[in-house]
């Protein structure tokens, strides 16, 4: 199994190649001709793609599913964000429905920060199996970033977690040190999956913002977290 990160225009997609590939999660809209690029790079059409997985339904993260499912690649999502997916609408906290606290950000990203309304084909109640998309791992509800954020469990102790948590902050550096992505919706509930994760035996994790995060820089961050919880 190789994981390929495409660094896009605000966050990462993540390219799962084994007997088959999926892509997990896609960029925004504008990300399109980029994330093509880099797809023929790695020698993949979008019509290879076995299945394009959202982690969360936040624009960075799935803008260009529409434009993947008009090529045939099936879309997976949790049946929570499904339905903001099928309305074009943000799940949860996003910088749109945040504009108050970022205005800068907001009025910078403008349209950009809008997608195609999708009508997702697999929808994740708990765990999904990878097997018939030719991935040994599965999809995994992770509620924390969003109630509706999935997390891809991989073979060789590695998972991709979207927005579960960050590098950095929203990956400017140091883009190797964990953290919070700002508009979390339940900071408690993303500590808790991550600790869940670290237990079951992940040792690396692709965050959709910085680099992938080691377990030990996971570790130092999981006890800081739960020292401040003590204080």
């Amino acid at each position: 199994m190789k994981i390929n990160r495409i660094s896009l225009k605000f966050s990462n997609a993540f390219l799962v190649s084994d007997r088959r590939s999926v892509l997990v999660d896609c960029g925004c809209q504008s990300d399109r001709i980029f994330l093509e690029q880099s797809l023929t790079r790695l020698g993949i059409r979008p019509q290879d793609i076995a299945a394009l997985i959202l982690t969360h339904v936040h624009f960075d993260h799935c803008g260009c599913a529409s434009y993947l499912q008009a090529a045939g690649v099936p879309v997976i999502a949790s049946s929570v964000a499904a339905k903001f997916l099928q309305q074009g609408e943000q799940e949860g906290k996003s910088i749109l429905k945040a504009g108050s606290k970022l205005p800068f950000i907001g009025r910078m990203l403008g349209e950009q920060a809008r997608f195609p309304p999708v009508h997702a084909d697999v929808l994740v109640e708990s765990v999904l199996d990878l097997g018939d998309f030719g991935v040994e791992g599965e999809v995994r509800v992770s509620a924390g970033h969003t109630a509706g954020s999935v997390s891809v469990m991989l073979d060789k102790k590695q998972a991709c977690v979207g927005d579960l948590m960050m590098g950095g902050y929203l990956g400017l550096p140091p883009a190797w040190q964990p953290n919070f992505h700002p508009l979390s919706s339940d900071n408690s509930e993303a500590l808790s999956q991550i600790i869940a994760m670290r237990e079951s035996g992940t040792e690396k994790f692709c965050v959709g913002h910085g680099e992938v995060l080691l377990a030990r820089d996971v570790d130092r961050w999981i006890d800081s977290q739960l020292k401040g919880k003590k204080r």
